[in-house]
């Protein structure tokens, strides 16, 4: 995992576009194959291909490596990202964006991305950088009518408000199971 950290750190400043996310759901729709064998960069997302490389195996409309053993590997991970309003390109189509980054990350590892889970979480933080930042332990979701919403911080007009020049705090979970 270490090795793909300061990959990843390139990836996330430079991540491909909707538009480029739209060029694949093409591909895939007129018959092609995403090659997640071939390197891009990293504002592109894998190259539209009519046929599978030598070497590679098609699953579905992907390719991807061959297994190497009959071992299985599993690999887990949590990337997080900051970012400021307005430039939270992500905050709109949060779904999206760590699709996105599963696709990149299959492509690294020349993977299918029926093989990588993901999951986002992301909260607005008052300050960046932070003089620390406590480690996620629960997370609660709360409606205004429950014990657990705090509506001291909403004021009469209920509900939260969040500042346009706030931090945000995202984190994406992976999951990498290779059987």
């Amino acid at each position: 995992v270490a090795c793909v950290a300061p990959w990843l750190h390139g990836l996330l400043a430079e991540l491909p576009d909707k538009a480029e996310y739209d060029r694949t759901v093409v591909c895939v729709a007129q018959g092609g194959h995403l090659d997640f064998t071939a390197t891009s960069l990293p504002e592109e997302l894998p190259p539209c291909v009519d046929a599978c490389p030598l070497g590679t195996q098609a699953v579905g409309s992907q390719c991807a490596w061959p297994a190497a053993s009959s071992q299985e590997v599993r690999l887990q991970f949590r990337l997080r990202e900051i970012c400021q309003q307005p430039s939270c390109e992500w905050l709109d189509d949060w779904g999206l964006h760590l699709e996105v980054v599963g696709m990149k990350l299959a492509q690294f590892l020349g993977l299918s991305v029926f093989e990588i889970q993901g999951a986002i979480l992301f909260y607005p933080v008052s300050q960046w950088p932070s003089v620390s930042i406590p480690d996620l332990k629960q997370f609660i979701i709360a409606r205004s009518d429950e014990s657990e919403f705090s509506a001291g911080a909403s004021g009469a007009g209920g509900g939260r408000r969040l500042q346009s020049d706030q931090f945000y705090l995202l984190h994406m979970a992976f999951r990498v199971d290779s059987a």
